[in-house]
């Protein structure tokens, strides 16, 4: 046997593997969730709330891509000091291609420093069905947004340069140019 060989039996045991791996996933992706979550508020975009506040909101739970119904369940893992789920059960179904809603409350303390930072997080699991023999894998997906005690962000800072500022200062160069031009012209 030379080195061509065995690159082709190699490559053949190579195939075999992969096509039998795709074929496992294929076989078992009825199986996964896949479920989403989004939020008007994340990190880059906090929730303000004055001392004293209290305020409702939601978090979206979406399953566009299942085609079964997914179960979650959800938990606080940061924040549970201001922020609580309103609805009876920790426990979420979300139809197969389409949305829960869940529901929940902040309450500020009223002796609560200005500018004081709360981290919120929720984290959703699937809740899997386990048949005898088999096992699941949970996936969890966490909302992370900040809560920070004031009545909104603090004013931006006037920029130096602005569009505007750019474009005036373009249009004295081009006058000036022109004169410029224009005097020389003249001379000659």
């Amino acid at each position: 046997m030379d080195n061509t060989d065995i690159k082709m039996k190699t490559n053949q045991k190579q195939t075999r593997i992969g096509i039998l791996l795709v074929s496992l996933i294929l076989i078992f992706s009825g199986h996964l969730y896949a479920f989403g979550v989004s939020s008007a508020y994340y990190f880059e975009n906090p929730l303000y709330i004055p001392p004293g506040e209290e305020i409702e909101g939601f978090i979206t739970l979406r399953n566009q891509a299942g085609t079964e119904n997914i179960s979650v369940n959800a938990v606080i893992s940061d924040g549970s000091e201001i922020l609580e789920l309103t609805a009876q059960s920790d426990v979420y179904t979300i139809p197969a291609g389409g949305t829960t809603i869940v529901n929940y409350k902040i309450t500020i303390p009223p002796d609560a420093e200005i500018e004081k930072v709360y981290p919120i997080n929720i984290v959703f699991t699937t809740i899997t069905k386990s048949e005898s023999g088999s096992f699941g894998f949970g996936t969890s997906i966490g909302q992370k947004f900040n809560v920070i005690v004031g009545t909104g962000p603090p004013p931006p800072e006037e920029e130096l340069i602005t569009p505007w500022r750019i474009g005036l200062g373009i249009a004295v160069v081009i006058i000036i140019i022109i004169i410029i031009l224009i005097r020389r012209k003249k001379k000659h």
